[in-house]
């Protein structure tokens, strides 16, 4: 999911430690303990997973493998990148 550069969120090492928690419980919520998703929460040097264009970055990502969230993505990337993840799980492969 891509993100306006200003609608990251800067939080500090203890409300990141709370997101972090909200998303598991959140993915643990919607998919149980099922090893179908995997996700993993970045913290990079750009605050996102990638630039793209002068304003907008990647906040969050959904492949077959995985989901990824930077640590800096608003709480709305955790339900947009878990809503791929479902359509991808219920949609046959054809």
């Amino acid at each position: 999911m891509t993100v306006d550069k200003d609608e990251l969120v800067y939080r500090s090492e203890e409300e990141q430690r709370e997101f972090i928690k909200e998303i598991r419980d959140f993915f643990k919520y919607v998919f149980g303990d099922s090893n179908d998703v995997e996700f993993v929460l970045e913290k990079t040097l750009d605050d996102s997973l990638g630039i793209l264009g002068s304003d907008n970055v990647i906040a969050g990502e959904c492949t077959s493998q995985l989901i990824k969230i930077s640590t800096y993505a608003p709480k709305s990337v955790m339900y947009h990148e878990a809503f791929h993840k479902i359509i991808e799980l219920i949609l046959p492969d054809n």
